[in-house]
């Protein structure tokens, strides 16, 4: 927003600068896009690498079913990843490209982030929490007591983290993102109203 001098009525007038807007939105909207790119990648390669490593692990060892089973299940945890990540990319493809549009967009990724991160336990945690529980319950005369404990600390510790990361990072961006939109619609409205 810019303010200039209106010479007519002697007070300033503020204007949007649209090209300065437009080049934010574009800038915020490749590094939300960016940082969900990521995100969807790194969590199928985790996924897919401690259940392969676990895999893996139970067939050098000869473990039981049970070690088969987490690892399984473990790896399977990527197919719900992969498929939101389609979900997320054909809904992108109905914005259109002008600035709202690309706003618009912008807010539906951080949604979408928020909203993967509140489900975070479910999907990604609880699968792990499962494995592991049972490999404990089928282990449990060889494990000592800190592995008992350390599961519900790291439990406690990520979901800190998730909903840390929640506040501290995709509210501000949304709160931004709809800020411009609240600026782009006021300079709509002043410029219908300067119309009328």
């Amino acid at each position: 927003m810019r303010k200039i001098w209106d010479e007519q009525s002697q007070r300033p007038l503020y204007v949007i600068d649209e090209v300065g807007l437009h080049r934010r939105v574009q800038r915020k909207s490749k590094k939300i896009k960016r940082t969900t790119v990521v995100f969807e990648w790194v969590m199928i390669f985790i996924v897919l690498l401690t259940g392969g490593f676990l895999l893996i692990d139970a067939i050098i060892d000869q473990e039981s079913i049970y070690s088969y089973l987490n690892a399984i299940i473990i790896m399977l945890v990527s197919v719900p990843i992969y498929l939101a990540r389609q979900r997320r990319l054909r809904s992108s493809q109905h914005f259109d490209s002008s600035m709202r549009g690309e706003i618009d967009r912008a807010l539906a990724t951080v949604n979408y982030q928020i909203d993967r991160l509140r489900r975070m336990f479910w999907w990604y945690m609880l699968p792990f929490l499962i494995g592991w529980g049972l490999n404990l319950v089928e282990t449990y005369q060889d494990r000592p007591i800190w592995a008992w404990i350390l599961l519900p600390v790291a439990l406690l510790i990520a979901n800190w983290l998730v909903r840390w990361e929640i506040r501290c990072m995709h509210e501000p961006r949304r709160r931004d993102l709809e800020a411009l939109k609240g600026m782009l619609d006021d300079g709509e409205d002043l410029a219908v109203g300067s119309w009328q």
